[in-house]
């Protein structure tokens, strides 16, 4: 075999080699990367609430344990919102701990029951909702938060949800500015099988 194909097929394997072991390398550095962005995000937020800020968004679920074990973040924060991200019950629970909130609003929210579930006992007024489906019995269940006044639902709301969002308290104020009635594509294709059920 001549010399320059002898250099060529070296030089070959050593760059694969390189790709096998560079790229698993080169992922584990931005997985890392990423964690450091949300551990600094976390610690962004929970500054801005420990300085007085009464709001917090969370997109990252581990700040919720963060924002309950301190003092001066459960004593300012009266306003959660939840925008794109899951919540597992593990996190979900240190809601109950943030004995001031008085207001949730949920964006493209998986877990949103579960977080409810949690708030029953705080001095909830409003809710808002703008996301896939709230459970039967955590809409049913919205009748159980004692100062709630005002639920906001931004995305299509099926007959069956709203028969029972009429079924609540008159102290409650509900707003459903899209029923599925009234929104192009819904009534062709009817209600779903499941809804409302969580996904």
């Amino acid at each position: 075999m001549p010399r320059g194909y002898v250099i060529a097929l070296t030089v070959l394997s050593a760059f694969a080699g390189l790709l096998v072991i560079g790229i698993p390398h080169l992922r584990e550095q931005r997985r890392l990367s990423f964690e450091r962005q949300k551990a600094e995000w976390r610690q962004e937020a929970l500054d801005r609430v420990k300085n007085g800020d009464h709001r917090v968004s969370i997109m990252d679920p581990d700040l919720l344990p963060m924002l309950a074990h301190d003092a001066d973040c459960v004593a300012n924060l009266k306003e959660l919102s939840f925008s794109m991200t899951e919540i597992a019950p593990d996190n979900a629970r240190f809601v109950s701990q943030l004995k001031n909130v008085q207001s949730l609003y949920f964006y493209d929210t998986h877990g949103a029951d579960i977080v409810l579930e949690h708030a029953r006992d705080l001095p909830i007024t409003k809710l808002g909702f703008e996301m896939d489906r709230l459970s039967k019995d955590s809409l049913s269940k919205l009748a159980e938060f004692p100062d709630l006044t005002d639920v906001h639902f931004e995305h299509v709301m099926f007959p069956n949800e709203v028969a029972i969002l009429e079924s609540l308290p008159e102290r409650i104020s509900v707003h459903i500015p899209h029923p599925a009635a009234n929104e192009p594509g819904f009534i062709e294709r009817g209600e779903p099988a499941d809804a409302p059920e969580s996904r």
